[in-house]
């Protein structure tokens, strides 16, 4: 059904948002929910646990932050985001920094080449993302 009402009425269904030119992106792109940072400091926290589990067992955990769509595709939203969600990315890299969580941010990596995401989709380019990802490793 969401397929045939974005197609016929080009709306989408419940959760994405389209903008430009047909481009789909994720609703929650745009929202500051109520728990929005003591959910990014809950993450940041659990993610420093179980690096700290798994360096104990002797592997290395590297967090990839990828960044939101709309960071990448910002020109193709019909709106601008809240503050609080165009800095995300960043801050929840400084969140991690505090807890001595070295983390890669692909943001570089992915805008650089523009096909990590596919356009009428909410999702990651499947076939594009990891290689992306892997050319932003040091």
């Amino acid at each position: 059904m969401g397929t045939f009402k974005y197609a016929v009425f080009g709306q989408a269904k419940t959760g994405a948002i389209v903008g430009k030119d047909g481009w789909l992106f994720t609703a929650e792109e745009l929202e500051v929910t109520e728990e929005f940072h003591a959910n990014m400091s809950r993450a940041a926290t659990e993610i420093a646990r179980v690096q700290s589990v798994m360096k104990q067992q002797g592997t290395v955990l590297v967090p990839v932050i990828v960044p939101d769509k709309a960071d990448v595709f910002a020109q193709m939203l019909r709106q601008v985001r809240p503050d609080d969600v165009q800095h995300r990315r960043l801050h929840f890299m400084s969140l991690l920094a505090d807890l001595d969580v070295a983390a890669l941010d692909a943001f570089g990596a992915i805008k650089a080449v523009q096909t990590g995401f596919m356009r009428d989709d909410t999702h990651w380019s499947p076939r594009g993302m990891p290689r992306h990802i892997a050319k932003a490793w040091p």
